[in-house]
């Protein structure tokens, strides 16, 4: 892998490392008009394997987001023409969710207020090391990928996150909302054990603050509903919840 620092004044110092990181293939761009962060941005990401278009004004990533779809906006506020708060207003307002990580010099709590406020995802004040940026971007994605992924499977499951509908071998059941966050999450980890924690995140960030004991309710009413589709959750006791397959 390759680790960058960042600063508006200087372009990235690429070090390498021994870690070696997957493609990510996602569409990036990149609207920021400080010419050296631009370059060393474009490097860093292009590294990882994003597809990345630059812009370097407002107007230019007003028609780029007009004429193209993108995985991820990197957003500056301070672009020449069209400021970069008018230009994620308008975005939001025309329905586009794309997710948007901000980065900018403006590091007043009202300007992170007012971005975030405006719909950004997250945002991120320069200088910044290229590292956290990248964590932010996958976290963003990550979340953005999950949010879309409407049917999953494992084994003889088949889960409608949009409508919470499990089907397995000729039986057809309605989960709640909160049974269905809490299914989609361990079978998105299928064979992998998934903390508490976890499954507490993904059904506060969806729904409501979850407590460990709502969780282990609704781990308990998944088990009684998952008796016959040969489909065990295990409790790994200190450790959270694995779902696998059960044994002929």
């Amino acid at each position: 892998m390759w680790r960058s620092t960042l600063s508006q004044n200087s372009a990235p110092q690429l070090i390498p490392t021994l870690t070696i990181l997957e493609s990510a293939m996602n569409k990036v761009l990149l609207a920021e008009d400080d010419d050296y962060l631009l370059k060393g941005l474009l490097l860093a990401l292009q590294r990882r394997g994003y597809s990345v278009t630059t812009a370097k004004t407002g107007a230019e990533a007003q028609a780029a987001l007009l004429t193209d779809t993108f995985d991820l906006l990197l957003l500056d506020l301070g672009l020449p023409g069209i400021d970069g708060t008018q230009i994620l207003s308008e975005l939001r307002a025309r329905g586009n969710d794309v997710p948007v990580i901000i980065i900018t010099a403006r590091d007043g709590l009202e300007d992170r207020i007012n971005g975030l406020d405006l719909g950004a995802n997250d945002y991120l004040v320069k200088p910044f090391d290229f590292r956290e940026l990248e964590a932010r971007a996958r976290a963003v994605l990550r979340k953005t990928n999950w949010n879309n992924q409407v049917e999953i499977e494992f084994g003889s499951l088949k889960l409608n996150t949009n409508n919470g509908v499990l089907q397995f071998k000729d039986d057809e059941l309605d989960l709640t909302p909160k049974e269905t966050i809490v299914l989609k999450t361990l079978m998105a980890k299928a064979g992998r054990v998934v903390s508490k924690r976890q499954i507490m995140n993904q059904v506060s960030d969806h729904l409501e603050e979850a407590s460990e004991n709502a969780v282990e309710i609704v781990i308990h009413r998944l088990r009684k509903k998952l008796e016959s589709a040969r489909v065990l959750i295990t409790t790994v006791r200190g450790f959270g919840y694995l779902l696998t397959e059960e044994r002929a």
